[in-house]
């Protein structure tokens, strides 16, 4: 699936909107997915009619399967997939990684077929696949957990300091300082 930074922003939108319906207290002037990290799981976990199951790992074990990432998704067949999340990283990061593997979700990354992942080998034989994914549903994340929108008043309103925007909603300075850098 070919999609660009606008698609990709028009479906974590959407995603965002359905997201907004569902939590109790929609009523806030500045709408922010992060600060609601129980009831996005649950609402991850029946996404457009997919059967998702949300898995937090903590033991060393079960952590080979990350290789040194902080989650995986994993299709079940079907509808179904399971998200495992590394509980050893800080819940700042944990956020942005639940919502990271729900856009492989969201973007049907895990239906493309083989034949698409080959389409995204490059000439000189390096395997650029995997990375646009992994971009894009970066791009989704960082979209549905800050929309553009609501990030930009926040950021004003907090004089564009990065630490208390990252305070603010429960995130990495890092994924603040990147948000703000590719809408600001």
């Amino acid at each position: 699936m070919d999609l660009n930074k606008t698609k990709i922003e028009r479906r974590a939108a959407s995603c965002l909107k359905a997201f907004k319906k569902s939590v109790s207290n929609k009523n806030e002037t500045l709408f922010f997915p992060s600060r609601y990290y129980n009831q996005l799981m649950n609402f991850i976990k029946s996404y457009d009619n997919n059967e998702i199951k949300i898995e937090l790992i903590n033991n060393n074990a079960d952590m080979d399967a990350f290789d040194g990432n902080s989650g995986t998704t994993i299709s079940g067949g079907g509808n179904r997939y399971i998200i495992r999340i590394n509980i050893q990283d800080d819940s700042k990061r944990q956020k942005f990684t639940l919502a990271h593997e729900f856009g492989h979700i969201a973007l049907k990354h895990l239906k493309s077929t083989k034949q698409d992942r080959l389409n995204k080998i490059q000439t000189n034989g390096e395997i650029k696949g995997k990375l646009v994914y992994e971009k894009q549903a970066n791009i989704f994340a960082a979209s549905f957990l800050m929309p553009k929108e609501d990030f930009i008043k926040l950021a004003k309103k907090m004089d564009y300091n990065i630490a208390r925007i990252a305070s603010h909603l429960g995130l990495s300075k890092s994924a603040v300082r990147t948000r703000m850098l590719t809408i600001l």
